[in-house]
């Protein structure tokens, strides 16, 4: 018995001992997994840092002008498609708009458009706007740009078609506006396009002055009425808004800003059914010239000139005549 509880003593010191051994040996362990995993840690977390300032000073900067440049300039987007860029005089928005569906169909293009005042297009270009064809309401900012030597075949543009003032009223007409002299009535607001930029604008002043000077002469083989003696001056007064486009004119009188608008004759048939027109005769009327032209820096010059040649075909001419314009023959 004595044997026998002197063993389990010595059993339960050895036990004791290797408890020791085996806690010093996990207790090593855990203080290498520590120092490890500390290290580990301010390796991963100045690694990290490291590549957080890279990517924020470097890389979003590469992928911002990658996006712009995306946008901007690459004419082939990741389907295959070519982008071709259009500025287009805004006369001519409902009209292209009406186009892009089928055109893009049967010419596996992709139609971006940009419409605004044509004087407002040609100084975007000018400062590097990217547009592989250029449409303006007349031979002015197409000139400006061949000055510039920005256009390309050979540095030409060509006419696409014709248009004519009219003003157009309210469909109720409540300010019973059916003259242009009515439009001199007190209290009648008149909107038209800014004269410097918008070439509507210019026109309607060119317009304005040939019934002063024939209907308003009482000298002249035209005369109508003393009640256009002065009328550019005296419709002037009752301008109330020079706006940046004709779409923008024609948006002052559907909301009741203005009385009646001096605009296209396309932009009546496009508003047809809110708006009255009141015909401008030949004499005193004024032909707006369209034309058109290929952007030198454009890197799509054949489905540019594609596209050109169609709208001056006899294709486009009918399709452009559907929407008020004039055919070049």
């Amino acid at each position: 018995m004595t044997v026998m509880k002197t063993e389990l003593r010595e059993f339960s010191n050895g036990s004791r001992r290797m408890r020791g051994v085996s806690n010093a040996i996990v207790g090593v362990l855990m203080i290498i997994i520590i120092v490890l995993a500390a290290g580990v840690g301010y390796l991963a977390f100045a690694s990290s840092g490291s590549h957080t300032t890279t990517f924020s000073t470097t890389q979003v900067s590469t992928v911002s002008a990658t996006q712009t440049a995306t946008v901007t300039s690459t004419a082939a987007p990741t389907n295959g498609i070519v982008q071709l860029r259009v500025s287009a005089a805004a006369s001519l928005t409902p009209a292209l708009q009406a186009l892009q569906s089928t055109y893009q169909l049967n010419n596996s293009v992709s139609l971006v458009y940009n419409f605004g005042s044509s004087g407002a297009l040609e100084t975007q270009i000018a400062q590097g706007f990217p547009a592989d064809v250029f449409i303006s309401a007349d031979t002015t900012h197409n000139i400006l740009l061949q000055n510039k030597t920005m256009l390309a075949n050979g540095n030409t543009y060509q006419k696409l078609l014709y248009n004519y003032i009219e003003v157009f009223v309210p469909l109720n007409n409540p300010k019973n506006i059916t003259t242009l002299a009515d439009l001199l009535k007190p209290g009648v607001r008149i909107a038209i396009g800014a004269p410097a930029s918008v070439p509507a604008g210019k026109y309607t002043l060119q317009v304005w002055s040939n019934i002063q000077s024939k209907w308003g002469n009482s000298s002249s083989s035209d005369f109508k009425s003393s009640d256009y003696a002065g009328y550019s001056a005296n419709i002037m007064t009752h301008v109330v808004s020079q706006t940046t486009d004709v779409e923008s004119a024609i948006t002052q009188v559907l909301t009741g800003a203005a009385d009646a608008a001096f605009v296209y004759v396309s932009d009546g048939v496009a508003n047809a059914a809110q708006l009255h027109g009141i015909v401008i005769p030949s004499d005193v009327n004024v032909q707006a010239v369209y034309t058109i032209s290929v952007i030198k820096t454009t890197s799509n010059l054949t489905q540019a000139n594609t596209f050109v040649n169609w709208l001056v075909s006899p294709s486009g001419q009918a399709f452009l005549k559907k929407w008020g314009f004039t055919p070049l023959a």
